[in-house]
């Protein structure tokens, strides 16, 4: 039987092959602690948390952006790291680009939905602070870049492991 940090590593790269197929390159999973969001860390095999955190997802990475107080559980997870203060959009923001190519062509799932209240955990001002920051620094974005996550939380909520079917069964 694998352990827990197993399991949630393969079931990010479950995710990560999900958008993949999908055709969206990046994935920026925003925490804030709330009960909502907690649905989503298991998909990308991330540990709960209690501070501000930005996760950034590719069909090739994981980017765990966040404070020292939640650094230490990340690289057991697989992410690599990038510590910052209380301010995590700040790093997120300028250091982004380092990790993925913003190109025009560029979508960028976010966690909002119009019709799934449990997948738009993101908020109206999370969304805008976010995207509006990312459009600033890098002029190839414009506002159509950022789409819904719910397909990409949809397919791999309902995918599911081998040793998941396992339990089922």
């Amino acid at each position: 039987m694998a352990t827990k940090t197993e399991r949630a590593i393969a079931k990010r790269s479950q995710t990560q092959q999900i958008m993949k197929e999908l055709g969206i390159p990046l994935w920026i999973v925003w925490t804030e602690d709330n009960e909502a969001e907690k649905n989503h860390l298991p998909l990308i095999g991330a540990p709960e948390g209690a501070a501000r955190r930005a996760y950034v997802i590719t069909p090739e990475q994981a980017i765990s952006f966040c404070f020292h107080t939640e650094a230490k559980k990340q690289p057991e997870y697989g992410f690599t790291l990038v510590e910052t203060d209380r301010d995590v959009l700040t790093p997120l923001v300028e250091r982004l680009g380092e990790f993925v190519d913003l190109s025009s062509k560029t979508r960028i799932a976010l966690n909002y939905s119009h019709d799934f209240g449990m997948i738009d955990t993101l908020g109206h001002g999370n969304y805008s602070k976010i995207s509006r920051a990312l459009c600033q620094k890098y002029s190839t974005l414009h506002e159509t870049a950022f789409v819904s996550a719910e397909d990409i939380i949809i397919s791999a909520a309902s995918a599911k492991l081998p040793e998941e079917i396992s339990l089922l069964k």
